[in-house]
Parts: C-alpha cells; sequence; structure tokens
C-alpha cells in the first residue's frame, strides 16, 4: 500500500503531488480541505515513505496512475475528485482516462512542454535532483530567508514567504526520492494520448509565475482538452499551495 495520510469527512479528495516531492507538499491546504471533505494525501511510488516500483514496472505517469487506481481499491475510496501538481497532475489526467476519479484538477502539470521546454525542463530537473541530493547541513542552510530562493525559486513566486518547514521538507522530499531519475525519464517521454477517453470533469489551473513548467503549456492544455476549465492563478508559482493556498483551496472546493 502506498503511504498516504487521511482526515477529514466528506467527499473525498485525493491530493497528488509532483516530482521530487511528498504529501506533506499539502499542508498548506490539507486542513482548510479537511473542514468540509476527506482529504487523502498521498506519496508516488518512490517518493516519500512509498516503495519504487520493481524493475519490471515503468514509474511515468500512467504506470503511477494505475498504482494509485490499485491503492483506491486497497482502501475502497471508488471515485474521489483528484488533484495533482505538476507529476501528480498528469497522473490525474490518466486517473481521469481511466474513470477512477469523479474529477480532475491539474495544477500547473507536466505534460505539455514544447520541444524547447521538454530540454529545459529536463536540465531544471536534473539540477533539483543534485540539490536534492546535497548534505542536511547545507540544506538547512538554504533554507533561512535569504538564501530560500536558491532551493525554491524555481517553483515559488515568492520563495521568501515559504516557511523554513516547508522549505526543509521540500528539499528532505529530494533527498528521499529514491526513483527520482526513472520517474523523471517517464514523465519527460510522456504524451497525453487519446484526451477525448477523459470523460470526467477537468480543470487546469496554472500559475503564470511558473518558471518550471512554463505558462505556455497551458495553451496547449486547452487545445488538447477544449472541453476543460482553464483558470490562471495570477501571481503563483509552480507550487501555488505555498503561493496563494487560499485561491487553490476555493478551486479545490468548487467542484
Amino acid at each position: 500500500m502506498l503511504n498516504h495520510l487521511r482526515r477529514g469527512s466528506g467527499r473525498p479528495v485525493l491530493l497528488v503531488h509532483g516530482l521530487g516531492s511528498r504529501l506533506e507538499v499539502w499542508d498548506a491546504i490539507a486542513d482548510r480541505l479537511a473542514a468540509s471533505r476527506e482529504v487523502i494525501a498521498v506519496d508516488l511510488p518512490g517518493f516519500g515513505s512509498s516503495a519504487r516500483f520493481g524493475p519490471d514496472r515503468t514509474p511515468d505517469p500512467p504506470g503511477l496512475a494505475r498504482a494509485v487506481a490499485d491503492f483506491l481499491d486497497e482502501i475502497e475510496v471508488p471515485a474521489p475528485r483528484v488533484v495533482g501538481n505538476s507529476l501528480g497532475g498528469t497522473v490525474a489526467l490518466e486517473l481521469g482516462r481511466l474513470g477512477r476519479v469523479s474529477s480532475v484538477l491539474c495544477v500547473s502539470p507536466a505534460g505539455f512542454p514544447a520541444a524547447w521546454e521538454r530540454r529545459l525542463l529536463n536540465l531544471s530537473l536534473r539540477m533539483n535532483r543534485r540539490v536534492g541530493t546535497m548534505p542536511t547541513p547545507v540544506h538547512r542552510m538554504l533554507a533561512r530567508r535569504p538564501l530560500r530562493f536558491l532551493a525554491l525559486g524555481q517553483v515559488s513566486a515568492n520563495p521568501g514567504r515559504v516557511c523554513r518547514t516547508d522549505a526543509l521538507r521540500a528539499l528532505e522530499g529530494l533527498r528521499l526520492a529514491s526513483d527520482y531519475d526513472r520517474t523523471r525519464r517517464g514523465l519527460l517521454s510522456y504524451r497525453l494520448e487519446n484526451p477525448h477517453e477523459i470523460k470526467v470533469p477537468v480543470t487546469i489551473a496554472w500559475g503564470t509565475k511558473d518558471h518550471l513548467t512554463l505558462p505556455g503549456g497551458m495553451a496547449r492544455a486547452a487545445s488538447l482538452l477544449p472541453q476543460a476549465r482553464i483558470v490562471a492563478l495570477e501571481g503563483s508559482g509552480h507550487v501555488p499551495m505555498w503561493d496563494d493556498p487560499d485561491r487553490l483551496t476555493g478551486l479545490i472546493l468548487a467542484d
């Protein structure tokens, strides 16, 4: 079973993190959601405290979505609303294709880069991994406010506003990512196939100051998914749970 955290009661909401992250990235909004929803935050295989895939399974978005679908069977939650950030956004779309969720909210999904953006994304993700493998004393230094932009500048529009605890957790998440490189390769080779097979409502939200999955991907997502609702998160970066938790919470609860 995948490592997860459940809290609250009501209509279930499943939260899926991005590459190199873990379930704690949702802490800024989890309690707000739990006031009226059952919140299920999960560590994807090979991240946080969840075991990685074996050599016979590929950690690309479709493969990860099947693992999450199996997890939903195990905990007997048949059709939650799914909210995915970055890699988690592509996993959420694949869960929608599988018909395992009631609706999909993708937050800065990583599956829509142009060719040159894909190369830049690969470089950025490789650099992030190097930061994540630095010693703990270096992480503690990078989590201090004057240097926080070095650690979080690609994913937050306002790194100085991210609390030190969240910064340290983000760096620790990168360190704990036991299947980072295989998943990175699976993500970079991913293309959304047959989007018409996704029959559930889809909302795609994108930070206008996202420096990792560039906002140009929003237009490509709109083209591939004309039925989707597209929302620009003004002033937010790649992780709006930190930059604008109020707006993101409202989007999640709007379903």
